[in-house]
C-alpha cells in the first residue's frame, strides 16, 4: 500500500465510504490503494453527487458494461450530469439509435482504413519523435504525446491549423469544469462552436476528407441533425486525442524504466504489441464510466432501484487479482483475457485499431533512437473529469 497519501487503513475505509472520483486529491499515489480495497466487497456504495453505485471487480463490470438494457447510457457515461449537460454521440445513447451512431465512427475506423493511414501517423511520428531526440530528450508528454493524437485527428477531419492548435487547451479547461456546476459549458461550447465552422464549411464545398464523411454520413437514412453533428465532432476531438495521449506517456514511461525491455523489443513487433497491451492493462488511460439503471434489481444481493447511478471502474477491473494473478505488476509476458483498457461490450472504443497503431508506431520511432530513460520526476495528474489521469510530465534522456 502506498504510504504517501493513506496514512492508515482507517484514512483508506474513509475514502471508499465516500468514493469521490472528482476529488482533487483522487492522486495516482492512492487511487489503486482504494481500488483495491474496494475490491474487497463485491459493491460499494458513495454519498457524493447524489450517490451513486460502484463496481470494481472484473466480473462485475464486466456484466453491467455487457448488460445495456439494466446498465444504461442514455442518461450520460458521467456523474454528475450537469444540466444542460449535451449528450456525445455515440458514447451516451443505447440501441437503437447508438447502433446507427456507432457505425458511422466504425465505417470510418475499420482495420483496413487504419492500416491505410499508418504512413501518415509514421510521418507524424517519425518529425515529432525526430526533434526531440535531437535535442537529447525533455519532456515527451509536451514534445510528443499531446501532438501526435491531435495533429493525426485533425489531419484525418481536415481541420484547419487554427482549430487544431486550440483543441489541447479547450479539452483541459472541459476537464477543470467536470463536476462542477457549470464550469464545463463555455469551453465546450467554444470546442464544439469551431469544429461546426468547419462542418459547415464541408457542407457548401466537400472535400477528399473525414469531416465530409461525417457531414454526409448515412444515419439509419438521413444525415446528422446540427445537433447530433455538433456532438459527434466532439467525440471526434476529445477522445481521439486524449486516451491515445494518456497511453503512449504511459507506455514510454514503462519502456524507460526498463532498458532491457528495450532492446528485447527493438525488432520485435509480437513483443512490442505485448507491452502495449501490458501498459494498457496496468494504465489503463480511462478509469470510469457511468450507467444508469433502468429497473428495479437485485445485484449481489444489493437492491438497485431504477434511475440509481453506477460507476463502472475499469482500472480496477483490470488490476482484479481473480482474473489477473500479481496484477499490480508490470508483466509483458502475460496476454489478459477479457482486459478492459478500451472498455466492453456496446461502448468499447470504436478507435482502438487506431490508438494501437498509433502506440505501436510511436513506440517504434522511440526505441528507434533509443536507449532512453527517466530524467528527473515524473508527475501524474488527478482524476480528470472524473474519468481518466495519465502522466502529464515525463522527463526522458536518449543515452
Amino acid at each position: 500500500m502506498s504510504q504517501q497519501e493513506i496514512a492508515s487503513v482507517e484514512d483508506l475505509d474513509r475514502w471508499c465510504a465516500h468514493f469521490d472520483h472528482h476529488a482533487p486529491d483522487l492522486t495516482a499515489e492512492i487511487v489503486y490503494d482504494v481500488y483495491a480495497r474496494l475490491r474487497e466487497h463485491p459493491i460499494a456504495w458513495s454519498d457524493r453527487h447524489g450517490g451513486f453505485w460502484v463496481l470494481t471487480r472484473h466480473e462485475d463490470v464486466m456484466a453491467a458494461a455487457a448488460d445495456h438494457e439494466t446498465f444504461s447510457s442514455a442518461e450520460g457515461a458521467h456523474v454528475p450530469r450537469q444540466p444542460g449537460q449535451m449528450l456525445f454521440v455515440p458514447l451516451d445513447f443505447d440501441p437503437p439509435l447508438h447502433t446507427a451512431y456507432r457505425k458511422v465512427f466504425a465505417d470510418a475506423l475499420t482495420p483496413a482504413r487504419v492500416r491505410e493511414t499508418e504512413p501518415q501517423i509514421r510521418a507524424l511520428a517519425a518529425e515529432l519523435v525526430s526533434g526531440f531526440a535531437a535535442a537529447g530528450g525533455g519532456d515527451f508528454v509536451q514534445a510528443v504525446a499531446v501532438h501526435l493524437p491531435i495533429r493525426l485527428i485533425s489531419e484525418m477531419l481536415g481541420l484547419s491549423e487554427q482549430v487544431s492548435a486550440q483543441i489541447r487547451s479547450l479539452t483541459e479547461r472541459i476537464w477543470e469544469g467536470f463536476g462542477q456546476d457549470g464550469r464545463t459549458k463555455t469551453a465546450l461550447e467554444d470546442l464544439i462552436d469551431l469544429l461546426f465552422a468547419e462542418a459547415l464549411e464541408r457542407r457548401a464545398d466537400p472535400r477528399e476528407d473525414l469531416l465530409t464523411e461525417l457531414v454526409t454520413a448515412d444515419v439509419g437514412g438521413r444525415t446528422f441533425t446540427d445537433a447530433e453533428l455538433r456532438s459527434t465532432l466532439a467525440t471526434f476531438a476529445i477522445a481521439g486525442h486524449e486516451t491515445t495521449m494518456n497511453a503512449s506517456a504511459n507506455l514510454m514511461y514503462e519502456l524507460a524504466l526498463r532498458p532491457e525491455l528495450q532492446a528485447e523489443v527493438r525488432d520485435d513487433v509480437p513483443g512490442l504489441r505485448r507491452v502495449i497491451e501490458e501498459s494498457l492493462r496496468l494504465r489503463a488511460p480511462a478509469h470510469i464510466f457511468a450507467r444508469t439503471v433502468t429497473h428495479d434489481t437485485e445485484f449481489h444481493g444489493v437492491q438497485m432501484r431504477q434511475g440509481d447511478k453506477v460507476l463502472l471502474v475499469f482500472a480496477s477491473a483490470n488490476r482484479d487479482e481473480a482474473r489477473c494473478p500479481h496484477a499490480e505488476e508490470f508483466d509483458p509476458g502475460r496476454m489478459m483475457a477479457g482486459s478492459m483498457a478500451f472498455g466492453w461490450g456496446l461502448h468499447r472504443c470504436v478507435g482502438v485499431h487506431l490508438a494501437r497503431a498509433e502506440l505501436r508506431i510511436l513506440a517504434q520511432e522511440m526505441l528507434a533512437r533509443g536507449p532512453f530513460s527517466v530524467a528527473g520526476e515524473v508527475r501524474v495528474s488527478h482524476m480528470e473529469g472524473g474519468h481518466h489521469m495519465g502522466v502529464r510530465e515525463l522527463p526522458l534522456r536518449f543515452e
